[in-house]
């Protein structure tokens, strides 16, 4: 049935959100309770676990075999749209945006001039010169309009802003049905990293639709276009999901581990170029490398890429934001140039996550014995238990010599006995559960 909105109290939640302080979702208030937990992000409420299932586990598995939705208001998204967007976002990015049809959405990093990443947004092509970056990450929207600035553009050339365009992502195997009782067959349809622009079939609410979603299974994340009518869409919404059981979640971190997918601030951030982060075959994307041959990448680990195959890559022609960095690294050899590197790890098969507690969890030293004694080598960063794989995963960054597939390693969490663990390399778990996946991505 469609939850009821019942009183509130703010108070109640682990996070009192207070009205002007920060954003909250056009959603929110006929949502807020059933957040069980919450927390700010990108200065902007998201709810961490909902009511309806109470647990994380029990979100996992709705997810892995039905549907669920979280409200994503923190994926703040910078709209940059004139004459000379296509140039501005050429030189944000190291990706060929010239070459993202209409229509389509590609997955990308925005860098700084030391090759940091800033963020890591999907790129949202809605016309030849207007794009939406729908990010998870607070510098951007500054960042933008500091570039633009640098390059003599105006904001008559190009404008940039944030258009406060509230998210939500529908995720699972059945959130098709939803989004065919939504809108329509062929909106259900879309290939992954694929949009339309569309409305409801029942009172033609404007929503942008897209194949996305932070969870590596079938889903979509739906932007409503009109705010005002965010109330009726909301029991429009439950009720098209009721038959599906549709509930609210949290974001999944274990899927989306599963999936190889980062969290920017958490897993990656500005001290680290996509060298440090990323796996050959999304490097070949985001960066547009040109290995000049084909080459097999995907489930490839970067330790398995000879310094002599990035040594002939080129990174594309136009001028972008730390490419002088990325050319140098390339330049002097990959493996050579990088002091740690981020790799998928996995840490035994029981729960022993579920007894940390949540204000212990994050970076945790990792060790390698070595002589009889523990040398510290990096640090964890995301780590989640798998339903579906029976085993603990997550993401380490660790010193290159170490970053290799099948190297023994020692996790110390803040307290409790230390966990030995395992690095795979390669950081995707599961392969995604998609219409065309990772095609364009």
């Amino acid at each position: 049935m469609v939850p009821e909105i019942d009183s509130f109290d703010e108070e109640a939640l682990p996070i009192a959100v207070t009205p002007g302080r920060v954003e909250r979702s056009a959603f929110y208030p006929y949502h807020r309770h059933l957040i069980k937990m919450q927390n700010i992000y990108c200065n902007t409420v998201i709810a961490t676990c909902g009511k309806e299932l109470g647990s994380l586990a029990q979100e996992y598995w709705q997810l892995e075999n039905k549907v669920g939705y979280f409200d994503v208001a923190c994926e703040r998204i910078v709209e940059i749209s004139g004459e000379k967007a296509l140039a501005l976002m050429e030189y944000l990015t190291p990706r060929n945006v010239s070459e993202i049809e209409v229509g389509k959405c590609w997955y990308g990093v925005v860098l700084d001039e030391a090759g940091g990443n800033l963020g890591d947004p999907v790129f949202v092509r809605r016309g030849e010169n207007h794009f939406w970056l729908m990010l998870a990450s607070n510098p951007i929207l500054d960042y933008a309009r500091a570039v633009r600035k640098s390059l003599g553009m105006t904001k008559s050339d190009v404008d940039i802003q944030d258009p406060n365009i509230s998210t939500l992502q529908v995720q699972g195997p059945m959130s098709e049905s939803v989004i065919r009782a939504l809108f329509n067959e062929s909106v259900a349809n879309l290939n992954y990293y694929h949009w339309t622009e569309t409305e409801t079939l029942n009172g033609k609410i404007p929503f942008v639709v897209m194949a996305t979603g932070y969870t590596g299974k079938r889903g979509f994340e739906i932007s409503l276009l009109d705010n005002a009518r965010a109330g009726e869409f909301y029991h429009m919404f439950r009720e098209a999901g009721d038959p599906c059981g549709l509930v609210m979640t949290g974001p999944s971190d274990a899927h989306r581990t599963e999936a190889g997918m980062m969290s920017w601030n958490l897993d990656m951030g500005r001290d680290d170029t996509p060298f440090h982060t990323y796996s050959p075959f999304i490097l070949r994307n985001i960066l547009s490398l040109d290995f000049g041959r084909n080459l097999r990448l995907k489930g490839k680990d970067l330790s398995e890429i000879s310094e002599e195959t990035f040594k002939e890559a080129r990174l594309k022609d136009a001028d972008f934001m730390g490419k002088p960095v990325l050319a140098d690294i390339l330049s002097r050899g990959v493996h050579p140039a990088l002091d740690q590197r981020l790799v998928g790890i996995t840490a035994g098969k029981d729960m022993w996550l579920d007894d940390v507690p949540a204000r212990e969890k994050g970076m945790w030293p990792v060790y390698v014995r070595k002589q009889r004694r523990h040398t510290l080598i990096g640090t964890s960063r995301t780590l989640a238990y798998s339903g579906a794989l029976k085993k603990n995963i997550g993401f380490a960054m660790l010193d290159t010599d170490f970053a290799i597939p099948g190297t023994r390693i020692i996790i110390e969490p803040p307290s409790g006995k230390t966990r030995n663990a395992l690095v795979t390399g390669y950081h995707r778990f599961r392969e995604p559960e998609e219409k065309g996946a990772f095609s364009a991505a």
